[in-house]
C-alpha cells in the first residue's frame, strides 16, 4: 500500500526542526520587545519614569544628605528678565538686570556690605538689619553688630577724640560733674563739657579722667550703632568734637563695618553665583531665536507653579514634571536645565535607566515587536510548510508555547529572587559602576507600579495561550473527522 501524502525530502526534517526551534526564541524576542513597548508607551512610561526619579531625588532615608525638603528649593529662580535681582534670598538688596552679566559674587558681597554699612551709619543697627528677613542671617549680623561692634567703633573713636583738639581723654574738658551731683540729688550728670552724655555719679566716682573719657567715647559708638550718626551728632556741642567724630564715623568706622558685613556673608557667595547662573540662563533663555526656542525643552517646572502647595505636594509637581521632560527630550537634554548639581548628578547616576524609558526608545521598542513579529510568522509559516500531518498544528504550538515558557521562566525567576537593596545607593560603591547599576536596576524594578510587572505576565500567557489553541485546534480537528459520519460512495 502506499500513502496518499506525499514524501518531503529528507532536507525538509532537518528544516523542520530549525524553524522550531528558532520559532521558539523568536516567539521569546517578540514577546520580551511587545513587553517593553507597552512599558514605554507614553502613559506608563511617565508613571515608571516618576516613580524612578522619586526614588533617586526623595531617599526615604532621612539620613541622606539631601532630605525630601530640599528638593522644591532648589528647582529653580523665578526671575523676569528686566527686573532688579535679589541677591540673597532673605536679604532686600538687589542689582539692575543690565549688571546680573559681569558682576562676580565677590562684588556683589561687596556690594551688600556696603549697603548694610551705610544703613547702620545712617540710621542704626536695627533699621540696617531690618533689610535681613532671613532669621538665621539676621540673628548671626545681629549678634555680630552687638558683641564685635562695639569694641571696634570705641576703638576707632578713642584715636580720634582723646588728643587735642577734642581732648576727651586728658582731662581738661571735665565738667564739675560733683557739683552737677550735689546740685541734683538722685539725677544723672554730665562729665565732659560740649558731650550731652550723662552718667550716673556713683558710675563716675572710681573713675580717672581717662577712663571717664573711655566712657564718654563708649557711649557715643554706642549711639552711632545703635541709632546712626545723626543721633550720635545731636549729643555733641563742641565743633571739634562733633567733625572728628562725623569724619572718623563716615571713614573709619564705615570702613570696619563694611568689612565686618563683607566677612560674616562669605558663606553666602555660593547662594549668590548659583542666582546669578540660573538669571543669566533665564535671560539668555528670553534672548533666544524663536527657533531655539521651539527646539528647547518642556514641562520643566516653573516656580509659580508651586505657590501655595506643601513641600510634598511640590516635591510630586517637580518630579512629575522631570519625568515628563526626560521621556520626551530624553536625559541628555534634561541634565542641563537641572540647576542644583546634586539633582543632576544623582539623575545622572541613574542616566542609563532612565534612558531605557524615553519615547525614543518606545518607538525603537515598537519597530523591533514588528520586526520580530515579521519573523516569528515567517519561522511560522516555514514549520508549517516543512511539517507534515498533525506535527503542523502540535509542532507549532510547542514551538510557540516552549518560547513563551523560556520568556516567562526567566521573568518569574528574576523577579522571585531579586535582592534588592533596601534604598537606592546615591554612589557607585566599591564594587563600581557595573555594581552600582545593578543594585540600581534590581532597586527600581521592585519598586515599579503593578501594571509593569502585569504587562510581562499577560504577554507571556497570551503566547502560551495561542501555542495551546494551535494544539487545541488540532484536536479538535481529529475529533470533528472521528465524529463526522462517513459518506457512502456509490460507483
Amino acid at each position: 500500500m502506499f500513502s496518499n501524502t506525499p514524501r518531503k525530502p529528507a532536507w525538509h526534517r532537518d528544516a523542520k526542526w530549525l524553524s522550531g526551534v528558532l520559532l521558539a526564541f523568536a516567539v521569546a524576542v517578540a514577546t520580551l520587545y511587545i513587553s517593553l513597548a507597552q512599558l514605554t508607551r507614553p502613559a506608563l512610561g511617565v508613571r515608571v519614569l516618576n516613580s524612578v526619579l522619586s526614588l533617586t531625588l526623595i531617599p526615604d532615608d532621612p539620613n541622606q544628605p539631601q532630605a525630601a525638603e530640599e528638593i522644591v528649593v532648589r528647582q529653580g529662580l523665578e526671575y523676569t528678565p528686566g527686573e532688579p535681582l535679589m541677591l540673597i534670598p532673605g536679604l532686600d538688596v538687589a542689582v539692575s538686570s543690565g549688571e546680573i552679566g559681569t558682576i562676580t559674587p565677590e562684588a556683589a558681597r561687596a556690594r551688600t556690605a556696603e549697603l548694610l554699612a551705610d544703613a547702620l551709619i545712617s540710621s542704626g543697627a536695627e533699621n540696617a538689619l531690618a533689610r535681613v528677613t532671613d532669621q538665621t542671617l539676621n540673628f548671626q549680623l545681629n549678634q555680630a553688630v552687638q558683641n564685635t561692634l562695639p569694641p571696634l567703633v570705641k576703638g576707632l573713636l578713642e584715636t580720634a577724640l582723646f588728643p587735642p583738639p577734642a581732648e576727651l581723654g586728658i582731662g581738661t574738658r571735665l565738667a564739675d560733674w560733683p557739683l552737677q551731683a550735689q546740685q541734683r540729688p538722685g539725677q544723672e550728670v554730665q562729665p565732659i563739657v560740649g558731650v550731652f552724655v550723662t552718667a550716673p555719679p556713683q558710675t563716675l566716682e572710681p573713675l580717672t579722667p581717662r577712663q571717664i573719657g573711655e566712657y564718654v567715647v563708649n557711649q557715643l559708638g554706642l549711639a552711632v550703632i545703635n541709632e546712626g550718626l545723626p543721633a550720635a551728632q545731636e549729643l555733641v556741642s563742641r565743633e571739634a568734637v562733633s567733625t572728628l567724630l562725623t569724619q572718623t564715623t563716615q571713614n573709619e568706622v564705615r570702613q570696619e563695618v563694611t568689612e565686618l558685613f563683607s566677612t560674616l556673608l562669605i558663606p553666602q557667595d555660593a547662594v549668590v553665583q548659583e542666582r546669578l547662573n540660573e538669571a543669566r540662563a533665564i535671560i539668555a533663555a528670553a534672548n533666544a531665536p524663536a527657533e531655539a526656542e521651539a527646539e528647547g525643552l518642556r514641562g520643566l517646572t516653573e516656580p509659580s507653579a508651586l505657590v501655595g502647595l506643601s513641600t510634598e505636594e511640590a516635591n510630586r509637581v517637580v518630579v512629575a514634571d522631570i519625568a515628563e521632560a526626560i521621556y520626551v527630550q530624553g536625559v541628555d537634554r534634561v541634565l542641563p536645565q537641572l540647576s542644583d548639581p546634586v539633582q543632576a548628578a544623582r539623575v545622572q547616576r541613574v542616566g542609563g535607566l532612565l534612558s531605557f524609558l524615553t519615547r525614543e526608545r518606545h518607538r525603537s521598542f515598537v519597530r523591533s515587536s514588528y520586526l520580530s513579529g515579521f519573523v516569528v510568522l515567517l519561522l511560522l509559516v516555514g514549520f508549517m510548510y516543512f511539517s507534515v500531518g498533525w506535527v503542523r498544528l502540535v509542532g507549532a504550538g510547542l514551538s510557540i508555547m516552549a518560547g513563551a515558557a523560556i520568556g516567562a521562566l526567566i521573568f518569574t525567576v528574576f523577579m522571585d529572587n531579586l535582592d534588592a537593596p533596601a534604598s537606592l545607593p546615591l554612589a557607585p560603591p566599591e564594587s563600581g559602576i557595573p555594581g552600582y547599576t545593578s543594585d540600581a536596576l534590581r532597586y527600581t524594578l521592585q519598586q515599579l507600579p503593578d501594571e509593569a510587572a502585569y504587562l510581562f505576565s499577560r504577554n507571556h500567557l497570551v503566547a502560551l495561550g495561542t501555542g495551546a489553541g494551535l494544539i487545541a485546534l488540532f484536536f479538535i480537528s481529529q475529533l470533528f473527522g472521528a465524529v463526522r459520519p462517513r459518506q457512502r460512495r456509490f460507483l
